[in-house]
């Protein structure tokens, strides 16, 4: 039902060079990773998607070229049915326990405004409480744009061919990014 996740203290590691190989691999864990989320509703919270994008992240942050340049924080992996559930669970124990401590009208109104805050909580939308799916899309082309910087920079030394293989997995990866992220907005826009 729940899954949680302790963070770590950040173990104080050097940092390690960014090698062609590890760049390449890099790329197709962005591209593999853009792919599946493409598969994904972008207005909701998929969690199993934010906990692949959490263990993905201590990976870059490995290397120093992704630590100082992109500052990205990890996915909130809260969806709204564990808000419900919490919140719910909470008002059947008020439910139980307000009418031994409270007076009827006053136990009564706490808990039809809390039913009501429950209603409210429905409608909200999910980027308030969690990452959603278009969110993490948009973190994982800010990842693919920083690498397209480093490989059109020449910061990253690989052979003509593999040059252009990376080259072209990056762009594919950023236009599929883009798409997902216009259409995502797009119908954002036609329920207006």
């Amino acid at each position: 039902m729940f899954r949680l996740r302790w963070n770590h203290p950040a173990v104080a590691t050097t940092p390690q060079l960014l090698t062609p190989k590890v760049f390449y691999d890099l790329a197709g864990q962005c591209q593999a990773f853009a792919e599946d989320l493409a598969r994904r509703d972008p207005f909701c919270v998929d969690l199993q998607a934010c906990y692949r994008y959490n263990d993905w992240l201590p990976t870059l942050h490995r290397y120093e070229i992704f630590s100082k340049r992109v500052k990205i924080r990890p996915a909130r992996p809260i969806a709204r049915w564990q808000l419900l559930t919490l919140a719910g669970v909470a008002w059947v124990v008020l439910e139980l326990a307000l009418p031994r401590w409270l007076d009827r009208a006053t136990s009564t109104w706490l808990l039809r405004s809390w039913f009501l805050g429950l209603i409210i909580l429905f409608f909200i939308p999910q980027h308030f409480y969690g990452t959603t799916v278009e969110l993490l899309e948009g973190r994982v082309l800010l990842i693919v744009e920083t690498m397209q910087q480093l490989l059109q920079n020449g910061e990253i030394q690989f052979s003509e061919a593999a040059f252009f293989r990376a080259k072209e997995m990056l762009e594919s990866t950023q236009h599929e990014l883009r798409q997902q992220l216009d259409l995502a907005h797009r119908s954002d826009r036609s329920y207006l």
